[in-house]
């Protein structure tokens, strides 16, 4: 949430000032909360008289029954004293546009200039949706009409930036905001403007996105043309078609750069809206691929009348319809497809599965962790020729054999691709595999092979299981207590540029803990695995320390059920 103060808000509103001591901080907290309290008790009483219903009205739709004639806004207004800063939407609960008027409007019911809580770019209603476009539709004249604003963002923090930035250059440049005017030289990049155009704003979308809707619509309303003899619009529908098969190339091209980009908690937070929504795309070209054979589309909707004007925003809240420009896409596709439409048949996709480890699973998780070995040039290849088992039981032996229940893999077409594994208690797990799993260890790898002509990578390995040292570095008490548990993954590189796949492994994983009681989780990365660092990141964990050996402890809290 960010807040943009007018020059007002300063002098109008109550501060506490620094004070010298902790004590002096609680009194004059305490003074100003008792003052406010007595204040809300006096307008809470007056609003307990007995009403038909009573609900909060924040915005003008919910004002009853309407915003100048609101005993609730009227209560408010008078009862609170004057430095209480009071929230307001807008017209609506996300409002399209806010003018000077309204806001004046608002400051004489409430008797003060309301506090603007603006959910423009607001999406936790649908999370199909993201809204990526600038700061619009407020007059900056309003600036010095309110108290102040906040921004109610999306959901995912790395999509904010223009949002954000926006809504400061609005604050900054006054009169001479344009919100269609970004700093082309300084954002570099045309994917940044499609993004911004693809996921726009709550009641429209960009230009791009609405010419590819009207297209597609254009071209299945005038399919027909091309039965008719009519060469020239015959030839102007083959046309728009190569245009929108443009388009779908230029939106495939922006998710194959995002999916490549450095900023890898970007791509986990929008990987999932952009894929859906060039899958989509993907479709509606195959769908225009085949009116251009000449199949005709019977189904329902497709005889609109030309001219009609599709895609435009009514007075509804913009939940009402849900999706956005995905949903809107969708909605266009035939209901009904006449045999042979290109959907009609499954998309050859790869279909991913995260589910528990069973110990059907153990050879081909076995023949994982070989070759996650082999690609990361941890061990020789030659050598671990030997040694079939030595791989698994190096990484997550002591997990299969205390831990089993809390193992997950990710496989496609019965191809394993992935795990993640954990333990409830940490400090436990570390304690059982150093009594009870590494002597068994040490009798299946028996110190002589030490002295016989190992690779030394295999050597590494081996004595591991004949040392003191426990499994992994021992942690401060303090780490353990607030994350007792402990987990660790690993995928294949294919598997981790699909950002929702390492995500969503890790959930299963983390949700299983939280079922199990866990309050906290840690991990132990290398400090040069940057990928997995990020992924962990995304999913809330935060870095607690950093080991003599170069190893990172991350670690996040776990909410429990409720």
């Amino acid at each position: 949430m960010l807040m943009s103060l007018s020059p007002t808000s300063c002098t109008n509103a109550s501060v506490i000032q620094p004070a010298s001591s902790a004590l002096q901080v609680s009194q004059t907290l305490c003074c100003y909360c008792t003052a406010v309290g007595d204040d809300l008790v006096g307008v809470q009483m007056t609003l307990r008289r007995p009403r038909t219903s009573v609900s909060l009205e924040y915005c003008t739709t919910r004002a009853v029954p309407s915003l100048s004639q609101s005993e609730y806004l009227a209560t408010v207004g008078k009862g609170l004293l004057p430095g209480i800063d009071i929230l307001w939407t807008g017209p609506k609960v996300i409002s399209n546009e806010i003018s000077v008027e309204h806001v004046e409007e608002v400051g004489q019911v409430l008797r003060r200039p309301p506090l603007l809580w603006d959910n423009l770019h607001a999406n936790d209603y649908d999370r199909r949706r993201l809204f990526l476009g600038p700061y619009h539709g407020r007059p900056t004249d309003i600036a010095s009409k309110v108290r102040g604003v906040l921004s109610n963002p999306n959901c995912e923090f790395e999509a904010n930036f223009v949002p954000l930035f926006t809504l400061s250059q609005w604050r900054l440049l006054a009169d001479a905001y344009d919100p269609m005017d970004l700093d082309k030289d300084e954002m570099k990049l045309d994917d940044v403007e499609l993004l911004i155009d693809l996921f726009h704003l709550p009641y429209g979308h960009g230009p791009k996105a609405t010419a590819m809707l009207r297209q597609f619509d254009w071209l299945r309303s005038n399919a027909f043309c091309l039965q008719t003899k009519n060469e020239q619009r015959s030839n102007e529908w083959l046309q728009k078609a190569e245009d929108f098969r443009s388009m779908e190339s230029i939106v495939s091209n922006l998710f194959r750069h995002l999916c490549s980009s450095a900023n890898r908690s970007l791509v986990y937070d929008l990987y999932a809206h952009v894929s859906d929504l060039r899958s989509t795309i993907v479709l509606l070209r195959a769908f225009v691929d085949w009116l251009a054979l000449g199949h005709q589309d019977d189904s329902p909707g497709c005889e609109r009348k030309a001219g009609k004007q599709p895609f435009c925003s009514g007075d509804q809240e913009p939940w009402i319809y849900r999706g956005g420009l995905l949903g809107e896409m969708q909605r266009l596709l035939p209901i009904m497809s006449a045999p042979g439409a290109p959907f009609a048949r499954p998309i050859a996709v790869p279909v991913f599965t995260i589910r528990p480890y069973m110990q059907s699973d153990h050879d081909v998780l076995r023949e994982f962790c070989e070759k996650h070995f082999l690609s990361h040039a941890l061990v020789d290849g030659e050598a671990l020729i030997s040694f079939p088992s030595l791989a698994i039981d190096s990484s997550i032996g002591d997990y299969i054999a205390l831990s089993s229940d809390l193992i997950f893999v990710l496989d496609t077409t019965g191809q394993l691709c992935g795990y993640a594994c954990g333990a409830l208690n940490a400090q436990q797990h570390r304690t059982g595999a150093q009594s009870t799993w590494k002597p068994q260890m040490a009798v299946k790898y028996p110190a002589g092979l030490l002295d016989s002509e190992l690779h030394p990578s295999i050597k590494i390995l081996i004595e591991a299981f004949h040392s003191d040292r426990g499994r992994g570095p021992l942690l401060p008490e303090d780490i353990y207590e607030q994350y007792p548990s402990i987990v660790t993954m690993a995928m294949t590189q294919e598997s981790l540029n699909l950002a929702y796949l390492p995500f969503s492994l890790l959930s299963a994983l983390i949700n299983c803990l939280r079922g199990q009681g866990s309050h906290g989780v840690h991990t132990v990365l290398s400090a040069e695995n940057r990928v997995l660092h990020e992924c962990f990141t995304s999913q809330g964990f935060t870095e607690l320390m950093r080991t003599a050996d170069g190893a990172v402890i991350l670690g996040r809290s776990i909410e429990r059920f409720p």
